[in-house]
């Protein structure tokens, strides 16, 4: 396939999983919401050559940066992580230090900084 339609897949791929997804009954930061529709458009090989892994700022700055973080959890805490982070977001209000450590028994912050050092030796 083209460059070109891969670009268009991977559009509607990520405007699909807002339709799927959900957002703490309102209260989930919008970088996350971002975050999780690059991820599955990640997971389904749609992403844009010029991502890069970046670990600067914030984990919730949205998109890739996000997206690579959300992957780096994925990993660690096993498959299905994601997809039980959305359920979570469907059932309860997002409250960050609670939300994360119900999810994966660590909150984001230590997480973020642990996703920092290991982009640093890659």
């Amino acid at each position: 396939t083209s460059r070109r339609t891969d670009e268009i897949d991977g559009v509607l791929t990520h405007e699909l999983v807002h339709c799927l997804q959900y957002h703490g009954h309102g209260t989930c930061p919008g970088g996350l919401i971002e975050g999780i529709a690059d991820w599955v458009r990640l997971r389904c090989h749609l992403n844009p050559p010029h991502w890069k892994h970046n670990a600067d700022g914030k984990w919730d700055a949205g998109y890739q940066q996000t997206t690579y973080f959300l992957e780096y959890i994925e990993d660690r805490f096993g498959h299905g992580t994601i997809r039980r982070m959305n359920e979570k977001l469907r059932i309860q209000t997002y409250e960050e230090k609670k939300f994360w450590t119900e999810l994966v028994g660590r909150p984001v912050e230590q997480l973020w900084d642990d996703y920092k050092e290991k982009m640093k030796s890659c």
